[in-house]
Parts: structure tokens; C-alpha cells; sequence
């Protein structure tokens, strides 16, 4: 009995050792299944991992590409900018050599001349100035330093010198002030139109000028002009009114009249003298004597007793008898040739001035 007891217990001693080593061996299954899993989470990072790596290495041979393109790109940038500085310094270095090698053409003839930068001026726009035989035209036109000017001396003739006066012949297309500039220091004594020809008075001392001055203020001095004007006109005609003069870059007059609705009014609205500025307003008498018909025009003798700006003109105008060629004030006139008007004859302290001019020929009749 007791040996089969014995054997009873020794054999549930071995079947509770046996369970306790299952137990043993299913943790251990587990915990090595957990490790498994773990192992192959790791394996799974590392070839994430090694992936992230093999495109972190294409992006980085792509990347000399890029570093290279952006180097062309900075070199190309760095020589446009050479290009621009050096063509803004070739630009300034140009600019400076004008500036210490030449200068305008006015500058240079008011230094040559002695004369004011106006009057400089004047003389170019008036077409007498030239320069190796050939007209300046622009007076702002820049010349060397060293350049010579020449006022051209075919624009007028003379006509009578003394002590005291010397009178000339001037032609179409030249300022007065150009023969006061020419024959300095002589000083201008009356003054013609650019576009009008004929005799022109310079003092040769003051003393002599302010006496003809006074004269012509006086209106003791004659003067008698030479004008082909439109349509015929058979007897003598006496104007007498007053002229408004408009001074601005370029003069323009105009007849004042009483009626504010005449027909010569009509063709100037601006008329009245209390709303323009600068106007100049004088008493104005012109005597017409018809010498000849030419066709259907009429050579005229216009004998002036004032001053005023454009007298002659504005007043054959103003009767429908305007001069041939006169683009202000008889814009439909065929004949572009030149103005129609001559100062012909002057008398002075008694003494009669008479041009020399052929004003027939030179009319063109």
C-alpha cells in the first residue's frame, strides 16, 4: 500500500512539474512572438529608412544640376550688369567730352561777338550766321570751341555812310538786331520786319541817335513803302484808326473797332482790350496811292505818319487789299515767295534815303 501510495504522489509531482514547464514554454512562445514582431517593426523602419536614404541620394545628384544652372544664371546676371555699368560709363564719358569739348552754337557766337545770348540767338534763328560757308540753323545745336563764326554780309547793302549815320539795304529773312550786331557798336535807329526789306538806320554815337529818336517821335521823319497788295485799287485811300497790338512770343495786331459785331471784329473775338493782357494800343495813319495795276493786283506806295506793328499790313488788310505773300494776316495768298514789302524812301533831319534795291525784280513783276 505504500508503495503504490508513494507512486501515486510521485507520479502528480511529475504531472504538476510537466504543466508548470507548459506554462513556462507558452511564455516563452509569447515573449519570443513579441519579440519577433518588434524585430520586424525595426525591419520594417530600416527599409523605410534605407528608402528615405536612396531618394535623399537622387536628390542629391539632382542637385549639381540645380547648383550648376544657378551659376549660369548669377554669371550670366554679373555680365549683363558689367554690360549696363560699362555702357552708362561710355554714355557719361561721352557726355562729359560734349560738355568740355563743345558747347551750343548761341554760347559760342554771344562770346565771339561780345554780344548777349538773345541776341546771339536771334542772329542764328535769322539765317545770317554760318560756319564754313554753311548756314547754323539751330541754335542750340552744339559746336566745338574753337569754332569760327561768319555773319553772312550778302543780307544787306549800304547805302549812305557818314560820321554820324550809316544806312543800309536790308534783305528778306534778316532780324534787324543782326545788322546792329554786324556793325557794333553802332546802334539801331529805326527797326523793320524780318520778312520786310529795305533801309535800316544806324547811329554811330549817341548824341546823333537820341536826335533821331526824337524825330521819329515827332513825326517828322517820312517814310514811304513799296507793296503789291491783292485787287485793284484805282484811288488814293487815307486809314486812320487805332491798332491793338498783342505781344506775346510772336506779335500780332489787330483794327479796334466801336462796334464790337463789325465784320472786322467778327474775325477776331478776342478784341477786347479789358480782357487780353500785354496789349498795346496806339492811333495809327497810313496814306495809299495806287502807282500801277499788275494783273489783278495792285503796286502801291504806303506813306506811314506812325508806328504802331504791323501798320501797313493790318491796315491793307483790314480795307480786303492785304499783301502778296504776308502769311499773318493774308493766309490765302498764292504767292509764299516772300512778303510784298519794301521800305523804299526815308527822310531824315531834312535828307531824303532812297534804297537801291530793284523792287520790281525782286517782286518778281
Amino acid at each position: 500500500m505504500s508503495y503504490k501510495k508513494s507512486k501515486k504522489n510521485n507520479s502528480k509531482v511529475i504531472e504538476s512539474k510537466r504543466r508548470k514547464n507548459l506554462k513556462l514554454d507558452t511564455k516563452r512562445a509569447l515573449k519570443d512572438s513579441k519579440f519577433a514582431g518588434r524585430d520586424s517593426k525595426f525591419v520594417a523602419k530600416d527599409s523605410k529608412g534605407v528608402i528615405k536614404d536612396s531618394k535623399g541620394a537622387i536628390k542629391d545628384s539632382k542637385s549639381p544640376f540645380k547648383d550648376t544652372k544657378k551659376s549660369m544664371r548669377d554669371s550670366k546676371k554679373i555680365i549683363s550688369n558689367k554690360l549696363i555699368k560699362n555702357n552708362k560709363s561710355s554714355n557719361i564719358n561721352k557726355l562729359e567730352s560734349n560738355i568740355k569739348n563743345g558747347e551750343k552754337a548761341f554760347i559760342l557766337l554771344a562770346r565771339q561777338e561780345n554780344i548777349s545770348l538773345n541776341h546771339a540767338k536771334r542772329l542764328i534763328d535769322s539765317g545770317v550766321v554760318s560756319v564754313k560757308n554753311e548756314r547754323v540753323m539751330i541754335a542750340r545745336a552744339l559746336m566745338p570751341q574753337n569754332t569760327r563764326f561768319h555773319i553772312i554780309e550778302s543780307s544787306f547793302e549800304i547805302v549812305f555812310e557818314d560820321s554820324d549815320l550809316l544806312i543800309l539795304d536790308k534783305g528778306v529773312g534778316v532780324e534787324s538786331y543782326a545788322l546792329e550786331t554786324r556793325f557794333k557798336p553802332f546802334r539801331l535807329i529805326n527797326r523793320l520786319d524780318r520778312d520786310t526789306s529795305g533801309l535800316i538806320f544806324l547811329a554811330k554815337n549817341d548824341g546823333i541817335r537820341n536826335l533821331a529818336i526824337k524825330e521819329f517821335k515827332a513825326r517828322n521823319v517820312e517814310k514811304i513803302y513799296l507793296a503789291l497788295v491783292q485787287g485793284k485799287i484805282i484811288d488814293e485811300i487815307v486809314i486812320k484808326n487805332r491798332i491793338l497790338t498783342k505781344k506775346d512770343s510772336k506779335a500780332r495786331s489787330f483794327i479796334e473797332s466801336k462796334n464790337p459785331k463789325s465784320k472786322q471784329d467778327s474775325k477776331n473775338p478776342n478784341l477786347d482790350s479789358k480782357k487780353l493782357e500785354n496789349i498795346e494800343s496806339k492811333v495809327a495813319i497810313s496814306i495809299i496811292k495806287p502807282l500801277r495795276l499788275i494783273g489783278a493786283n495792285t503796286l502801291v506806295e504806303v506813306q506811314i505818319l506812325t508806328g504802331a506793328t504791323h501798320q501797313i499790313r493790318v491796315h491793307l488788310a483790314s480795307i480786303n487789299h492785304a499783301i502778296l505773300g504776308d502769311v499773318i494776316y493774308n493766309k490765302d495768298s498764292k504767292i509764299k515767295k516772300r512778303l510784298m514789302l519794301h521800305c523804299q524812301k526815308t527822310t531824315l533831319f531834312g535828307q531824303e534815303f532812297v534804297s537801291k534795291m530793284d523792287v520790281e525784280k525782286e517782286f518778281g513783276i
